[in-house]
Parts: C-alpha cells; structure tokens; sequence
C-alpha cells in the first residue's frame, strides 16, 4: 500500500509511505516491510522510483540451518528500485528489485534479493 506523502516530507521531495509483504507461498522466507518511496515521471508514462525503509521476516536468523540463508537479525533494512509505465491515471504496470539484508551489522548478512512485476491500481 503506497499511500499520499504527508506536508511534513516535503523538504524531501515528498516520499510516500508504504507498507507491505511478500509472502513465500513454499513455507521458506516471508517479509512484512515498511518504509518511503519516491517515484519519478520521466516521459510520456513512464516513471522510475525507489525506496528505502525496513523489513521485519519469517527466515533464518542464524547459520543452523545450511538450507536457507542466514540473515544475521530479524529486523533488516530494504531497498528496492522500480522501473514502470502509468497506463493511466488510475493503473501502472512496473518492474521492481528489492533487497533486504542487515548491511553487514551482524555475524552473518547473506540477504535476500526479489525481481518481480508490480501492477498497481488506485482506489
């Protein structure tokens, strides 16, 4: 959910908060995340953006087990960038990559990388 920025951010070229999840349907690692997006028109529908913000997960903290990642602490920062086309003013089709890790302030920080399509639609 992406929602208006508030008046307040506007010395920071008004980001809009966000909330979300990825949900790992196979039972391995699952994420609720939250954070500031900024997002760019660039040409004709085209638009470019990106966040930062935190991540809380499901997965493995530690390195007990060699079948998932070690993510070294269960509240890690998220970054992600996007790249899309507003079909209108009401519908969006992107591209996305996120990252989330614990930028090396733990014994291990293996981190976790997502590529997707976002279609997003307003309310």
């Amino acid at each position: 959910i992406l929602f208006e920025s508030p008046s307040f951010l506007d010395w920071a070229w008004s980001p809009r908060p966000h909330i979300g999840v990825n949900i790992n349907t196979e039972g391995d690692t699952s994420q609720g995340y939250f954070g500031l997006s900024w997002q760019f028109d660039l040409y004709r529908g085209i638009f470019f953006g990106f966040s930062l913000g935190g991540a809380v997960h499901t997965g493995n903290v530690n390195d007990s087990d060699p079948n998932q990642k070690a993510l070294g602490s269960r509240i890690l920062f998220r970054e992600s960038l996007e790249l899309g086309y507003a079909i209108d003013r009401r519908y969006r089709i992107s591209l996305y990559l996120d990252h989330i890790s614990n930028a090396n302030l733990a014994d291990h920080n293996e981190g976790i990388d997502d590529v997707g399509i976002r279609f997003g639609f307003m309310f």
